[in-house]
């Protein structure tokens, strides 16, 4: 490296992930894609065939009630 080449820095890409393993206890089949093929169809339409007739999204929300779900981030809790 030259004198003026910005220092680079060696950062895990496993660091910091907050994923689960499996599914949340009571989750049930409520985002299998059984249960969400509608959202699922009316949001992806046009990845697949932008001419094609679009789906309808179905009422409601699928995760809504769903143990995953968590409080919107904010700055307050650090973008996390």
């Amino acid at each position: 490296m030259g004198a003026g080449d910005p220092a680079r820095d060696r950062v895990s890409f496993n660091l910091d992930w907050r994923f689960q393993k499996d599914d949340a206890a009571g989750l049930g089949d409520r985002l299998s894609y059984a249960t969400i093929k509608g959202w699922v169809a009316a949001t992806g339409v046009d990845l697949v065939n932008p001419v094609a007739a679009k789906a309808v999204r179905p009422d409601g929300n699928p995760g809504a009630t769903s143990p995953l779900r968590s409080p919107p981030l904010t700055t307050a809790t650090g973008g996390r």
